[in-house]
């Protein structure tokens, strides 16, 4: 069910990713009423928003992380906009509810960029999060929409590991210095040069769509005419000895 809103959603940012670089006064409005100062990225994070309500999806207003959870909703699309505070993803939840009970649920993160390098700070992609990523590539603005695992590689994925194994390892030191103590944090960033051309762009588009299809469940039907029961073969009869057929006659 949710799967048949978002599916529209990436479509229409692969063909036309300059929707999520275009002005959007009334949602940029709504994020300065939040205490939010309007940049790049949280611009970027209204378009998304504008996006979702053009599709169906409706927000429900948090206070506190999970307080939504008491007073759900009889039925519909919706959204919540960072439901972990402005300082931790992800940026939305998107939701199905059916007879007051959250039954699908998506996480999507936003990322923005002018260039061809995604600012990942101290984080990762994440395999159940859905990234919707804008950049600038040769003056020719590229979006795409999929999970992290589909365009991140292992190799990738064990750099990051062991930069943040140093990170910890430098921070767990003992200190030596009188008043300064130094604190090593990471501020990785992600290259769009190589891996994000046209083509590969349509094939993370397509495993991602594969991915949030509803798959058919098997089901076992039982066979509708009766199955014949095959008997076991028989040894052939014993031919009567010839005292049998003397003592007969």
């Amino acid at each position: 069910m949710l799967s048949a809103k978002l599916v529209p959603i990436i479509r229409r940012v692969i063909t036309n990713p300059q929707i999520l670089k275009m002005k959007c006064p009334e949602m940029e409005k709504s994020l300065q009423s939040q205490g939010n100062m309007v940049n790049n990225n949280n611009s970027h994070e209204a378009l998304f928003e504008n996006l979702l309500k053009e599709n169906g999806f409706n927000p429900i207003a948090i206070k506190k992380k999970n307080d939504y959870l008491k007073c759900l909703p009889a039925e519909g699309y919706y959204y919540i906009h960072q439901p972990n505070g402005s300082q931790a993803p992800p940026d939305f939840v998107i939701l199905y509810i059916n007879d007051n009970i959250v039954k699908e649920s998506y996480k999507i993160d936003c990322k923005y960029s002018k260039s061809e390098s995604i600012m990942l700070n101290d984080g990762w992609f994440h395999s159940d999060t859905l990234y919707v990523m804008t950049w600038t590539a040769n003056k020719n603005v590229k979006g795409l929409i999929a999970f992290g695992d589909i365009f991140t590689t292992e190799q990738d994925y064990n750099e990051w590991q062991a930069f943040r194994l140093h990170s910890a390892e430098m921070n767990s030191r003992p200190r030596e210095g009188r008043n300064y103590s130094g604190y090593s944090r990471n501020a990785g960033q992600y290259s769009l040069k190589h891996d994000f051309t046209d083509t590969n762009i349509q094939t993370y588009m397509n495993e991602t769509i594969n991915r949030l299809q509803p798959r058919k469940k098997f089901i076992f039907k039982k066979p509708t005419t009766p199955v014949a029961v095959l008997e076991p073969p028989q040894s052939p009869a014993e031919p009567h000895s010839p005292l049998e057929q003397s003592a007969l006659s």
